[in-house]
C-alpha cells in the first residue's frame, strides 16, 4: 500500500502521480483515503490493476491519462514477490515501450537459502503475515551474473 502521495503531497501535488494496485486493495484505498478525510486529489489516480490477467495494465493506465509518450518515473517495489514471474517479465516488456528518459525503481526477494543468517528470520515473519493475509509471496529472484 503506497504513500507517497499522503506523505509528500508538497511534491506529489505538483506531478501527477499513477498509484497501480490490485482492484481489491485499490477499492478500499479509495475509501479509507476518503474516511480520514484525505480525499482522493485530482493529481492521484488510482488504477485498478490485476497482473495476473490477460488485460494489459499500460492500457488501464492509459485509459486513466496516463501519456506514454512523455518520460515517467516507475517505482514498483513490494510486488515482484506477490506476481509470478510470468506476470512480472510482461510488466518489464511493457515497461520497455515507455518514453525514451523512463526511470524504473524495483525490488525482489532473494529466497531465504541465499540471505545472511540474520535476515531470514525477517523474511520468514513477512512470508507467513503475507500468507496469512491471503497475499502469499509467490517469486523469489536470484542474482545472475553476466
Amino acid at each position: 500500500m503506497d504513500t507517497f502521495a499522503q506523505r509528500r503531497s508538497e511534491i506529489a501535488s505538483r506531478i501527477r502521480v499513477f498509484e497501480v494496485d490490485q482492484p481489491g486493495p485499490q477499492v478500499w484505498k479509495r475509501n479509507r483515503l476518503i474516511e480520514l478525510g484525505f480525499g482522493v486529489p485530482d493529481w492521484l489516480r488510482l488504477v485498478p490493476v490485476d497482473f495476473e490477467a490477460s488485460v494489459s495494465w499500460s492500457e488501464q493506465l492509459a485509459a486513466a491519462g496516463f501519456d506514454s509518450r512523455l518520460p515517467a518515473v516507475v517505482v514498483s517495489t513490494g510486488v515482484t514477490m506477490y506476481l509470478t514471474k510470468d506476470a512480472t517479465a510482461a510488466t518489464l516488456r511493457q515497461l520497455a515501450g515507455l518514453a525514451a528518459g523512463s526511470t524504473l525503481a524495483m525490488t525482489f526477494l532473494l529466497p531465504t537459502e541465499l540471505l545472511d543468517d540474520a535476515d531470514r528470520p525477517g523474511l520468514r515473519a513477512s512470508e507467513s503475515g503475507a500468507r496469512a493475509a491471503g497475499t502469499p509471496f509467490v517469486s523469489f529472484y536470484t542474482r545472475r551474473k553476466c
